[in-house]
């Protein structure tokens, strides 16, 4: 069989582990008179948390979030 006759791989022949990171953010701002404003956020890295699952190789980046409160004037 010659080089030109061999067969080509198929879609997704070479495939991984899938990895699901979510990152999310909210956030709500407030005037307060026409000077001052105030902004809530909440941010969520790797908010669901997905399992990897297959052979585990190394642990993945747990879910972190964090709250502010931002004052301006």
């Amino acid at each position: 069989m010659s080089a030109a006759a061999a067969p080509l791989p198929t879609r997704d022949a070479f495939r991984g582990p899938a990895t699901n990171n979510w990152d999310l953010s909210f956030f709500k701002n407030v005037r307060i008179k026409e000077r001052y404003a105030v902004q809530l956020r909440w941010e969520m890295y790797n908010a669901f948390n997905h399992g990897q699952f297959g052979q585990i190789t190394a642990a993945r980046n747990p879910r972190i979030q964090q709250l502010a409160l931002r004052f301006s004037s």
